[in-house]
């Protein structure tokens, strides 16, 4: 995530992990843009404005289990929210450079007329 922080450097980025559950939920009320690691903090989204748009950044041997709950969990919010979901795959032995340009372009279009607020 610092490589990916890089490439969006307008963004604040916060690591939740081992937060008191109040604060990690804390960090996405009121927000409307996202990037995030697929994992169980993903479930905060809930508490994100309507029509939020949402970057997951998920490893491929994630979604070889597309009925796997843990993976259709995020989509599913995101159609129930009215949220728009961009999915980035990215191994964790991949260079980020290779993906750098499509991150970019992400930031750039997909993200852009949203708050600059963001995990």
């Amino acid at each position: 995530m610092n490589k990916i922080h890089e490439i969006f450097n307008d963004i604040k980025y916060i690591n939740t992990d081992g937060m008191p559950f109040l604060e990690q939920m804390s960090h996405y009320i009121g927000h409307n843009k996202m990037i995030l690691e697929h994992g169980a903090g993903m479930v905060f989204t809930h508490f994100m404005n309507g029509g939020s748009k949402i970057i997951e950044i998920i490893p491929p041997k994630k979604l070889k289990h597309k009925k796997d709950g843990a993976v259709q969990g995020l989509p599913r919010i995101c159609r129930s929210r009215g949220y728009k979901l961009r999915r980035v795959v990215l191994n964790n032995n991949q260079s980020i450079l290779r993906k750098k340009k499509h991150l970019q372009l992400l930031n750039k279009k997909f993200l852009k007329n949203t708050k600059k607020s963001t995990k």
